[in-house]
């Protein structure tokens, strides 16, 4: 594995310029957006096998070409990283729907999938979660949507900011991080930090648990002002997409499969940059291991 990024990092330098500076731009600063979209890459539905439907996915294909761009674009941004508890601890990570997904999945697809932060309850949180497509749905109405907090952030008023910063809240985690089947872990997480003008975000709508009733109306706001300025994406074969993961909270509208081996197809992969790193390892292809906050 350590060599397949070694390669792409090679070949990511002959990546066109105005795109690498792009890049960096966006690592450095990010937006008010808090994404980067990238349209037109070449990709063959002919050249395609049938979208999987089973959990885990196949892992005797050859490489596909939406994946080999979502690494080279991964090594660009900073280092691609695998989660243990997650999928194995793939770092190519393959998203479709699945029959009888758990509503919390990203493999479920007839029920919203709410809006989160990726791990927020993760020590090692990925900067960035990126998803390119292979394959949109049928009807081309699975919309994934974005909410900005440096959009957000002017809704606001200075007493809701200043609660939000106040303490952290409680916070469930996802079924895969979890000890146990029956077991229920929770955390403490930042919703708000950082710079007062210009905060760092983590906000799960189904996992969050805030405990007084001041701190529970401050969350509400919050959601409020981030419904109010949520974009929806649509992404199309060739699309690949990149989610500021510190400062914008991701949501996915529901879609009808037809299991007819064309369904919605995307890859996903998770990237931290090393410079904002603490207490972890630093290299591309790194398979963390949970640490709760």
């Amino acid at each position: 594995m350590s060599d397949f990024f070694a390669t792409a990092g090679a070949l990511s330098q002959e990546l066109p310029e105005h795109l690498r500076a792009a890049l960096r731009d966006f690592r450095a600063t990010g937006n008010e957006a808090g994404y980067l979209m990238l349209t037109g890459l070449p990709v063959s539905d002919e050249e395609l096998p049938e979208t999987p439907t089973s959990t885990p996915a196949p892992v005797e294909r050859p490489l596909l070409s939406m994946e080999a761009w979502l690494t080279l674009i991964g090594v660009e941004l900073g280092l691609p990283t695998g989660y243990r508890e997650l999928r194995a601890g793939t770092i190519l990570q393959d998203v479709y729907p699945s029959p009888n997904a758990h509503y919390l999945s990203s493999e479920t697809s007839e029920t919203l999938l709410e809006f989160h932060t990726e791990m927020a309850y993760h020590k090692h949180q990925p900067h960035y979660v990126m998803l390119a497509c292979s394959r949109a749905d049928h009807e081309g109405t699975a919309a994934t949507l974005v909410g900005s907090i440096r959009k957000a952030l002017p809704r606001l008023d200075r007493s809701t900011r200043a609660e939000l910063y106040r303490k952290p809240m409680r916070c469930h985690v996802d079924m895969a991080f979890r000890p146990g089947k029956d077991t229920d872990p929770l955390y403490q997480i930042s919703v708000l930090d950082g710079h007062r003008e210009d905060p760092l975000l983590a906000y799960d709508r189904e996992l969050l648990d805030p405990v007084d009733l001041p701190a529970k109306r401050a969350l509400a706001e919050l959601s409020d002002a981030l419904d109010a300025v949520t974009e929806p994406v649509h992404l199309k074969p060739g699309s690949l997409f990149i989610v500021d993961n510190y400062r914008t909270t991701h949501a996915r509208t529901p879609f009808t499969p037809r299991w007819d081996g064309k369904d919605r197809w995307l890859h996903r992969m998770y990237v931290r940059v090393p410079e904002r790193m603490t207490d972890s390892t630093a290299q591309m292809g790194d398979v963390v291991d949970f640490v709760g906050r």
